[in-house]
C-alpha cells in the first residue's frame, strides 16, 4: 500500500461563536422583544375595547329590533357609570308606550361589565349625564325611534354633528391591577334618534383608534 493512501485527510474545522458574540446576539434579541411587547399589548387592548364596544352596541340593537318586531316599547337602562359595576339591562314595556315599562318584563338582556371578559371596561361618561347613572333610560319605540324614558321626548342635541335626538355612552379600559383607574383610548357609542347605534372612536382631546 502506498504511503499516500495511509495518510489521513486533514480535519476541516468550522468557525464557532464566542461567548461574547452569543451574549451580544442575546442582548439584541432582548432589545427587539422589549420594543415589540408594548406595541403588541396596545394592539390587544384596542381589540378588546372594540369587542366590548360591539357588545354594548348589540344591547341597543337588540332593544330596537325587539321593539319593532314585537310592537312593544323597550327600554335600555344603564347603571354604574364611573364604577366597576357598570351594567346595561333591557326591559320590555307592557304596551307600545315607554310608560308601560315598569309593568312589563324586566331584564330580558343584561350586559354586566363587572363580570366575564369585560370586567376591565368601565362606563366613563354619558350624555345626557343622568343616563349612565340610571336616572332614566333610553326607550325604543315600535317605529325604532328613541326617546328618554323619563320625559318621553327625544334627547336634546348633545353630540357634535348628530343633532337633536342623539344620546351617547363612553367606555374605556382600566389600568392593569386597578379596578378604577382608566387609561388609553375611549370609545363613544352614539344612539341617534333613529335608534341605530354607531361607534365614534375617541373624543375631543383623546387619541383616535
Amino acid at each position: 500500500m502506498s504511503e499516500l493512501s495511509t495518510m489521513t485527510a486533514p480535519r476541516q474545522t468550522r468557525p464557532g461563536y464566542t461567548l461574547m458574540e452569543f451574549m451580544v446576539a442575546l442582548g439584541v434579541l432582548a432589545l427587539l422583544v422589549s420594543l415589540a411587547v408594548p406595541s403588541i399589548q396596545s394592539g390587544f387592548a384596542k381589540q378588546h375595547l372594540r369587542s366590548a364596544t360591539v357588545e354594548v352596541m348589540d344591547v341597543f340593537g337588540y332593544a330596537r329590533v325587539q321593539a319593532m318586531a314585537r310592537n312593544r316599547a323597550y327600554e335600555v337602562r344603564i347603571t354604574g357609570q364611573g364604577s366597576p359595576n357598570g351594567k346595561l339591562a333591557v326591559h320590555e314595556s307592557s304596551n307600545t308606550r315607554c310608560s308601560g315599562v315598569p309593568a312589563g318584563m324586566q331584564n330580558l338582556k343584561i350586559l354586566d361589565l363587572s363580570k366575564g371578559d369585560f370586567n376591565d371596561i368601565r362606563i366613563v361618561g354619558s350624555e345626557p349625564s343622568g343616563l349612565g347613572a340610571g336616572s332614566f333610560g333610553l326607550c325604543f319605540l315600535p317605529n325604532g325611534r328613541v326617546v328618554q324614558s323619563d320625559t318621553l321626548l327625544p334627547v336634546a342635541a348633545t353630540v357634535d354633528g348628530w343633532g337633536a335626538g342623539a344620546a351617547w355612552l363612553t367606555i374605556q379600559a382600566t389600568k392593569e391591577g386597578s379596578s378604577n383607574t382608566t387609561m388609553g383610548i375611549i370609545h363613544r357609542i352614539v344612539i341617534p334618534y333613529n335608534g341605530v347605534p354607531s361607534m365614534l372612536p375617541g373624543a375631543p382631546g383623546t387619541p383616535h383608534v
